[in-house]
């Protein structure tokens, strides 16, 4: 083998020739390997991770073709084992979709009636596996009774509003989080289940504890566009951190965002808190109406701030149409906070988190 020169512009070059001629692109990485006798000189090492969504597709000449390793010799794929090979991959996409539902099912059940909440759920492509014992639950307790999920907080909740977890219990294959201090007693206003498989799901009511238990006083439950896009941001990057970190899976994951039926009053009323008061946002929905808005993103890009924003942007936008509202206008599909966008309660708070974590600002 001969050694070549290593250096970032053709790491660059490399990244650029597989991008613009593999499709879709695997997750893969770079990595140099210097040779101790000659600095500056080495070979290169393309670890490709295993992943669930071959064919892939090769561009050769003016058009593609879908190869297969055969020991030392490379085959294209025929025709019939194309077509194969995309169906394998459409059962893995319904079979994320199935265990998206199983889980979904299985928190809605933790939450209280009356108000409805906003759950977002994860199951990755490629699934880990933890061993729950005594002492990795102890850790995860630690780490999480009085640490918060989200990416920042209204500071005009009130005393005892702290968006905290107070309990971590456990169930089959998997930890129970939430915001309740008494052992028997359903959630408050937030909760969470992660799966030995790093499935998971994270579930917040859409408006502060104060309007819980008044849909006496209200003609619509109203979701506060704020707080249900911080719901999402949130729960992306606390799922995909348990996904990857804690489970070890990877690969593609799909992330859905489901609504919970409310009582009476059965109207929902998308609403902004802008200089004048309150303002009502597109028309009054109900549950039935919606259907769970849907994405599907690299493990790694959810965990990073600017990807968690820009996978909600597609699924708030979703969510909001079923109010009528074509999108929203505080996070964009480019994974950009737009703080003009944001009420003044909201504007600084979520403006420091961005510049903290590097996520892009817009004008």
């Amino acid at each position: 083998m001969t050694d070549v020169g290593l250096s970032d512009a053709a790491a660059t070059r490399m990244h650029q020739v597989i991008a613009s001629g593999v499709h879709p692109l695997p997750m893969f990485e770079i990595i140099p390997v210097e040779n101790p006798a000659h600095p500056g000189m080495g070979c290169y090492v393309i670890a490709v991770a295993a992943g669930t969504r071959q064919p892939y597709a090769v561009a050769v000449n003016d058009g593609y073709r879908y190869p297969r390793r055969i020991g030392s010799t490379i085959a294209y794929l025929t025709e019939p084992e194309i077509e194969t090979a995309y169906r394998r991959r459409d059962v893995v996409r319904r079979d994320q979709i199935s265990r998206a539902e199983e889980i979904e099912t299985a928190t809605a059940r933790r939450i209280p009636a009356g108000s409805p909440w906003v759950l977002v759920s994860l199951v990755p492509e490629q699934p880990g596996e933890i061993r729950i014992d005594d002492a990795l639950f102890a850790q995860v307790r630690q780490a999480s009774e009085g640490s918060s999920p989200f990416i920042i907080s209204h500071p005009k909740t009130g005393p005892g509003l702290d968006w905290s977890w107070t309990r971590v219990t456990l169930g089959q294959r998997r930890f129970i989080l939430d915001d309740q201090i008494r052992s028997i007693a359903d959630p408050l206003s937030m909760v969470a289940e992660l799966y030995d498989d790093g499935s998971g799901t994270f579930a917040r009511c859409p408006m502060f504890r104060a309007d819980n238990g008044m849909q006496n006083e209200m003609d619509a439950w109203p979701f506060l566009d704020e707080l249900v896009i911080v719901i999402i941001v949130s729960g992306l990057l606390f799922l995909a951190d348990h996904a990857r970190n804690l489970a070890q899976a990877a690969g593609m994951a799909t992330v859905r965002v489901t609504m919970t039926p409310s009582i009476d009053p059965p109207d929902w009323q998308l609403i902004h808190f802008g200089g004048y008061g309150r303002i009502d946002l597109g028309n009054p929905a109900r549950h039935e109406s919606f259907q769970p808005a849907v994405a599907a993103a690299p493990l790694d890009v959810l965990c990073t701030a600017s990807g968690a924003v820009s996978t909600a942007a597609l699924l708030a936008n979703e969510v909001f149409q079923g109010f009528g509202q074509p999108e929203n206008l505080q996070i964009s599909q480019q994974g950009q906070i737009q703080p003009k966008r944001w009420s003044t309660d909201w504007r600084s708070l979520i403006t420091e988190w961005a510049k903290e974590y590097g996520v892009g600002l817009a004008d």
